[in-house]
């Protein structure tokens, strides 16, 4: 193994014609590299862009890139350059399929296999096909990076990254301003981001104030797609300081500290800053096991946030949970219409597989529009969310989407049920209010005295029932 100090060993793999054809479409339209593929010979991607933002990761130990190289010749002296190693695939059948993405996958797998000083893997593709490499990539402990076109990457894909750049603002650092096409980004949206992300921390250390590295971790945690530069910042310090109407900043003994301006009291001193460094790192939030107090320079009691989550009601303190991950639940009767909606999208596709999960979105708002119903596209993209977020959703590669219950409404009613307890008492306070809890996540199929059986289930098979308890590790149990 490497020494702890030693750079980072990453591994590069390029779906090339994948990012190629982006680009070429965004420049001519939609649809343009597939219409004429001689007229996407010409040069569309920087590849020093891509390097540049590489090389500050760690050594590249592993660069390589998919395509057929007959219709790439122009990349040939940057390709050269940066010695990435070529692998030619030829079309196979009518519909010009090469299959890099199935070669890139096993060849990823692979070395992470066989190459256990590799810490990360970047993966240049903005095809959801990666979803499931990604997942077994993080499993084995190194961390994936994405790098896409803005307009022709999944957002699904993004989310299974660790972090996500988009070409547009690798380019834009690496070319003078004038050369850089404007990145989209909305920094109202962010500036919300920002605020879930110092209360998620807030609310793990029980202190007001957190370390502004942490919570640049937290929000990549959020968005792996966040980034500074796109909203036109140098560096996170100049977004903070954009941000003054959301966030509060000082100068720390180690770092800067940040705080809500709506909580924001007199910062840590005499150390309390370390302490706060030890307790704010990238890790997962940690459960409270027990009220604590922060102390100020004077050795006055502030109030934590730990304290003032578990002050509220058990139900809010638990739709409180949900939101920090970003889960808005809505009513038990539109959750119960919308597992309706998306079982039918399913069962009326042919052998129950639907082409993309954009297919599922679209089916799913057709049905709601031909049914009169209020359910807006917005509600029903955070419900297809909240099922993939669940694992609910079988991805089958080009084959398309299919369910992966088999029992119809009631299975996928139960199963979103399961998740959602599983995500609120792997955060609450023990002992867990089985009745408050059924409650909160029982709908029109699944009602609250049947919900609160499976509540029982899975409170007693992690072990949230008693104080002390320690719970097993999600999925263990089989």
């Amino acid at each position: 193994m490497a020494a702890a100090d030693a750079p980072a060993k990453v591994a590069v793999y390029w779906d090339f014609e994948n990012i190629h054809a982006g680009l070429v479409d965004a420049r001519h339209g939609e649809g343009a590299y597939r219409k004429d593929r001689q007229a996407g010979k010409e040069k569309v991607l920087k590849i020093e862009a891509v390097m540049d933002f590489v090389a500050t990761i760690g050594d590249v130990v592993i660069n390589r890139a998919y395509a057929d190289w007959r219709y790439l010749t122009r990349y040939r002296s940057d390709l050269l350059k940066y010695s990435i190693d070529l692998v030619q695939l030829f079309p196979r059948g009518s519909h010009a399929k090469n299959g890099a993405d199935i070669r890139l996958a096993l060849d990823a797998l692979e070395d992470v296999h066989h190459f256990p000083y590799l810490s990360h893997v970047v993966v240049v593709s903005g095809d959801s096909d990666f979803i499931g490499v990604a997942q077994k990539i993080r499993q084995a402990g190194r961390e994936v990076i994405g790098i896409g076109v803005e307009d022709a990457t999944n957002p699904y894909w993004i989310h299974a990254c660790n972090q996500f750049k988009l070409y547009r603002t690798l380019l834009q650092t690496a070319l003078p301003e004038t050369e850089a096409p404007p990145a989209k980004a909305s920094l109202t949206e962010t500036k919300e981001l920002l605020a879930a992300s110092v209360k998620q921390l807030m609310a793990q250390t029980g202190e007001d104030w957190v370390l502004s590295s942490s919570v640049k971790s937290a929000i990549r945690r959020l968005n792996p797609a966040f980034d500074e530069t796109r909203l036109g910042y140098r560096s996170f310090k100049q977004f903070l300081r954009a941000c003054a109407d959301v966030v509060k900043v000082k100068e720390g003994t180690h770092d800067r500290m940040v705080a809500l301006l709506e909580t924001a009291s007199e910062p840590p001193r005499n150390g309390a800053g370390d302490k706060a460094a030890e307790a704010s790192t990238d890790s997962e939030p940690a459960e409270s096991g027990g009220e604590s107090s922060s102390e100020n320079g004077d050795g006055a009691a502030q109030p934590s946030g730990a304290r003032r989550s578990r002050s509220l009601p058990p139900r809010e303190r638990y739709e409180q949970i949900l939101r920090k991950q970003r889960i808005e639940l809505g009513s038990g009767g539109e959750r119960a219409e919308l597992v309706r909606l998306l079982v039918a999208t399913f069962d009326a596709a042919a052998e129950g597989v639907v082409p993309s999960l954009k297919d599922v979105l679209a089916g799913v708002v057709d049905r709601a529009e031909q049914a009169a119903s209020a359910i807006s596209r917005e509600t029903v993209d955070r419900f297809v969310d909240l099922v993939y977020k669940a694992r609910q959703f079988r991805l089958l590669g080009k084959k398309g989407v299919a369910l992966v219950t088999g029992d119809g409404e009631k299975g996928l009613s139960a199963e979103l049920q399961r998740f959602l307890i599983q995500r609120i008492i792997n955060e609450a306070a023990k002992p867990v209010d089985v009745d408050a809890l059924a409650e909160l996540i029982a709908d029109d199929i699944s009602p609250a005295s049947k919900t609160k059986k499976l509540v029982d289930e899975v409170v007693e098979a992690t072990g949230h029932g008693k104080k002390g308890a320690h719970p097993k590790r999600a999925g263990s149990e089989k």
